[in-house]
């Protein structure tokens, strides 16, 4: 129960504050000890935060192979079904399919074009003149080229295309003279269409006459096959709910002990353009998020937060990012070394009561956004009014359909002025009221329904309001437990019970007041899930290493409003490789590596995952051997020079090693009962690459053939050993 004396306009603004903005960013799950509305001094309870918001860039290059055997197609016919190993331009029309594009709807195609690699032994004519027309099909969803006959001529097309006049080609080449003209038209036509979304399929078709040219295809060597690449532009926006800095906050004095007047808004503008866009900016750019920002002040934003009193004390980031990291809840950095550091109204209570948040609370988190209204009742004494409340209501965490979890709660909530009768007052009337608010970080448990609740005195929220020319502000925790609703399979959530409990009237002594909501709503938004496929043992492809896929393609986002998939090596703030759904990286043979995928959607939510991949090298190196002369005689005891050659490879090691390691004879070293000087073997350097040496042209009297065999031992770099032999016959 919640105790203090005070009038009218401070028990209702205890009540029922109404948030005027949307609290972004992790609930830190730092724990704080509950306390007691408090009355805020006059002095302090100005506006002292406002809304900055800022819209980072990001120019993404996707660059997606034809990754199956029914992918590409010429004329009536699938490549790959009859066994083709190349795709014919020219003659005939054909068509490439690339699948799994994550371009969102709406995004502005910059650049495109498709990358082919000349077949390694192509016989056609790919010297004569050959124009083409490219297009692509007309579709949402491009659906994949049928088993058996496809006729390329009956798909619908689009409306952009552009020609292309193909150069004489080389066998292997994969450069600019097998490389498309831009095809930004084409490609934009297609994610503009209505029914486009992220991660579907397009086809691109290839019309024309003249010479021909013969590309690799898919069956041919899969990782020759043609490239999409699609540069494009997206945008995520976040609103940060920013502190004024100190010599701007009102409710600070300056060195000569002055109240600090009421900024201006050009005042908070500069601010917002210079100080925290320079300071997001940086941080994103430090850790691989989109980094190209521009932001805005949002006039008439500014509110009071009891935190933004308190000094932003300086946290720079760590070089690994440690203290930016959304998804774990670690996001304690106010800025890169050198930058001015940013604060924004406190998101959840700290390890100290009070204080701001660290600005990277408020970027790149994991929150899920519902709009919600309902009614409001308030009850004092024997009356009781019912207003009409809507505002946003944040759960901070990973959503867990069908499963339990625990998720933080904050709240931006606005109610209608609302009049009371009382007897210590004529007709007060109560408007303007304003509060921020956020629960401990996972204080909210969400059962397999959605049903959950936030336990008594787990919130924290600065509140500010005005009755005629009276403003108060106020510190305060709810009493009463919350109950909460999360449909995450069905988009909706509500929110409802007491907020508020028995106060001292100081007129009129105790008044039992209570104050209940009721508010459902639409889940607009829900953070993005990544998952960066399963952990890969790859074989090695060359003494580089292999080209390794990652598969991000079970990640996915409620809203299908993902804008980016970005790849980086060793850590999430390793080296940038990649964008997309999948990517193809090159790695060394030897050790693991680590791979981290980034989601980020349209409202700059986020998440992120690993996977390991090993590429080994299991395959022993190819030898063959052959032995002159393979017959020696007819037997004159006499030792004959014989001399092995060797074919000698490996895919992963360049110099693999050969040595003799044995010769032996079916009647043993000597010639028993031949009465000539033995051994049978000489000038034979076991365990070196020796491949000439001398055997005897004899064999046992009375018995069947004398055979040598001859075996030889092949190691590569990874310990991988090919035996073969070879024989010598004495008849």
């Amino acid at each position: 129960m919640l105790r203090k004396a005070g009038t009218i306009v401070p028990l209702l603004l205890i009540l029922v504050g109404h948030v005027v903005f949307l609290v972004q960013g992790v609930m830190l799950g730092c724990s704080f000890q509950a306390f007691p509305s408090s009355q805020v001094d006059d002095d302090k309870d100005s506006p002292n935060s406002y809304s900055c918001s800022c819209l980072c860039r990001a120019r993404p290059t996707l660059n997606t192979r034809v990754s199956a055997a029914l992918d590409d197609a010429e004329g009536s016919q699938v490549v790959d079904a009859d066994g083709a190993t190349d795709l014919d331009l020219g003659g005939t029309i054909a068509g490439v399919r690339f699948t799994s594009l994550a371009i969102p709807p709406g995004s502005v195609i910059t650049a495109a074009s498709v990358q082919f690699t000349a077949d390694q032994a192509f016989s056609a004519d790919n010297t004569t003149p050959l124009n083409l027309d490219v297009f692509a099909e007309d579709a949402d969803n491009a659906p994949p080229f049928a088993a058996n006959v496809v006729n390329l001529g009956t798909l619908p097309r689009t409306l952009q295309s552009t020609g292309w006049n193909v150069p004489p080609w080389a066998v292997s080449q994969s450069g600019p003279a097998q490389r498309t003209p831009d095809l930004t038209a084409i490609i934009q036509e297609v994610v503009n269409r209505p029914g486009w979304r992220s991660g579907n399929a397009i086809v691109v078709i290839f019309a024309g006459s003249g010479g021909r040219r013969e590309a690799e295809s898919f069956d041919g060597d899969p990782t020759r096959a043609a490239v999409l690449s699609v540069q494009f532009e997206v945008s995520p926006s976040q609103a940060i709910n920013a502190c004024m800095p100190a010599e701007l906050n009102p409710n600070l004095k300056d060195a000569s002990g002055q109240q600090h007047p009421t900024p201006s808004e050009e005042q908070l503008a500069a601010d917002c353009e210079g100080r925290v866009q320079k300071t997001f900016s940086d941080l994103a750019q430090a850790c691989g998020y989109p980094a190209a920002c521009d932001c805005a002040s949002v006039p008439k934003s500014e509110r009071f937060n009891v935190s933004c009193n308190d000094p932003c004390n300086e946290v720079p980031l760590d070089p690994s990012c440690a203290n930016f990291n959304p998804p774990l809840n670690k996001a304690g950095a106010t800025n890169v070394p050198g930058d001015a550091p940013v604060c924004v109204v406190s998101l959840s209570p700290q390890e100290s009561v009070g204080g701001p948040s660290p600005i990277a609370a408020a970027m790149f988190g994991q929150q899920s956004e519902c709009h919600v209204e309902g009614p409001a009742t308030i009850e004092i004494g024997d009356e009781h009014k019912t207003t009409p409340t809507q505002g946003i209501i944040g759960f901070a965490g990973q959503p867990c359909p069908q499963a339990q979890c625990s998720v933080g709660l904050s709240y931006d909530l606005t109610m209608d002025p609302v009049t009371f009768e009382v007897r210590f007052h004529s007709d007060p009337t109560f408007e303007d009221l304003a509060s921020t608010g956020a629960s401990l970080g996972n204080a909210a448990v969400i059962d397999p329904t959605g049903s959950g609740e936030v336990g008594a005195e787990q919130t924290d929220s600065s509140i500010r309001g005005r009755r005629d020319s009276d403003t108060r502000a106020f510190e305060m925790t709810n009493p009463d437990t919350l109950g909460v609703f999360v449909g995450w399979d069905d988009h909706t959530c509500a929110l409802f019970g007491d907020l508020a409990g028995t106060v001292d009237g100081e007129e009129e002594g105790d008044q039992d007041l209570t104050a209940a909501v009721s508010l459902e709503g639409t889940l607009v938004n829900e953070p993005p899930h990544a998952n960066a496929g399963r952990a890969q043992q790859v074989e090695c492809t060359s003494p580089a290493g292999a080209t390794v896929v990652l598969d991000g393609r079970g990640s996915g986002d409620p809203e299908n409003n993902a804008v980016l998939f970005s790849w980086f090596r060793d850590g999430r703030a390793g080296q940038p490789l990649a964008f997309g759904q999948t990517a193809e990286v090159q790695q060394g043979l030897g050790g693991t590596a680590s791979y981290v995928l980034r989601v980020i959607d349209a409202f700059g939510q986020s998440d992120e995952s690993s996977t390991a991949v090993a590429v080994q090298d299991t395959t022993a190196p190819a030898l063959s051997l052959s032995v002159s002369p393979s017959v020696l005689g007819p037997p004159n005891h006499k030792l004959v020079p014989v001399t092995v050659t060797a074919a000698l490879s490996d895919a992963c090691d360049p110099s693999p090693t050969l040595r003799l390691a044995s010769i032996k004879s079916n009647e043993g070293d000597l010639a028993n009962g031949s009465g000539h000087t033995s051994p049978d073997i000489q000038d034979a350097q076991f365990n070196t690459d020796d491949r000439e040496f001398l055997l005897r042209d004899e064999r046992r009297g009375g018995g069947g053939a004398r055979i040598y065999t001859i075996t030889y031992e092949a190691d590569d770099a990874t310990g991988n050993v090919a035996v073969r032999q070879v024989t010598v016959t004495v008849p």
